[in-house]
């Protein structure tokens, strides 16, 4: 029988070609580094001229970069590495700006119910702009941060002046500190509620986290429609149990004490109910103290 033979030819272009390559390589700095530190030597580049070339262009490609945005890699944030145990493969990894970002978005694990924007997800009280209409309350919260109790701040102000911003801060601040954090915006978690009508296994977890959670903020309360089953049967037990266990609750509005209690004393279907809503501003109170804000509605300057 007739031996078979496998070998190809390769053009002798592509030969040149490839010789040139692993000239080329074999010259470069970081080429050499890699083959003294693995200990393989330079003529593993003869067998692997391409990977190492992708790699090389992968790393040179992150030089350049400037941020996540501007990525280039065939995977956004990551980078082939080489690693050599006897034969050169690649390996993914992240690259600088990827593991910051990681680094930096460790704690949103801890956040169990996040409604917080994207921007302000990973704000800290270092990276808030200070200036005279709010340095006051910047002051404030962060000497309650640094010893914080049982009552907490109802932030009220006007619309666009950063109360949502402090409050995600004491969020990240105690999600970095492996507390379980809540953060609700209270239109929104409204709405998402009324969606599990039918599926009472998660409403009744959802109402259990918001009552347990270390440390919860109430993002614009009194931004959502009143119906006596929002006012007593969502944030009434939830705040009565957080107020009976002390635990750490903020809350973010538009509205005063005074126009607050005006809110949930009417209901679309009962009318006037004067007691209900005393009992719920009780809990509130109990929870937090007043911290009013001014100034000017930052989102208009964004824009």
């Amino acid at each position: 029988m007739e031996k078979i033979n496998f070998k190809i030819e390769l053009d002798p272009a592509i030969l040149e070609e490839r010789g040139k390559l692993i000239k080329e390589l074999k010259k470069d700095p970081l080429i050499q580094q890699f083959c003294q530190k693995s200990g393989c030597g330079l003529k593993l580049v003869e067998d692997y001229p391409y990977r190492f070339k992708k790699w090389r262009d992968g790393l040179n490609a992150c030089r350049q970069c400037s941020d996540l945005k501007n990525c280039v890699q065939e995977n956004r944030g990551q980078i082939y590495d080489l690693k050599y145990n006897g034969y050169l493969d690649f390996v993914l990894r992240d690259c600088r700006f990827a593991a910051k970002k990681k680094e930096e978005e460790a704690h949103l694990s801890q956040i169990v119910i996040n409604d917080m924007p994207g921007r302000i997800q990973t704000m800290t009280l270092e990276k808030l702009e200070v200036d005279q209409e709010n340095a006051d309350g910047i002051a404030a919260i962060a000497a309650w941060l640094e010893a914080p109790n049982e009552f907490g701040f109802y932030i009220q102000g006007p619309v666009g002046i950063g109360k949502s911003t402090l409050a995600a801060v004491a969020c990240n601040y105690f999600a970095r500190k492996k507390q379980r954090v809540a953060f609700v915006n209270v239109p929104s978690w409204v709405a998402r509620m009324k969606g599990f009508f039918h599926d009472p296994e998660t409403y009744q977890k959802q109402i259990r986290i918001l009552q347990k959670v270390d440390f919860a903020v109430f993002d614009d309360i009194g931004a959502e429609s009143v119906t006596a089953w929002v006012r007593d049967e969502l944030l009434f037990p939830i705040l009565n149990e957080r107020m009976e266990e002390q635990r750490m609750t903020w809350f973010t509005s538009n509205e005063d004490w005074n126009s607050l209690y005006d809110h949930y004393r009417f209901s679309a279907k009962f009318g006037e109910e004067e007691m209900k809503a005393v009992r719920i501003m009780e809990r509130i109170k109990s929870l937090s103290k007043l911290l009013q804000l001014s100034g000017k509605n930052r989102r208009n300057q964004a824009n």
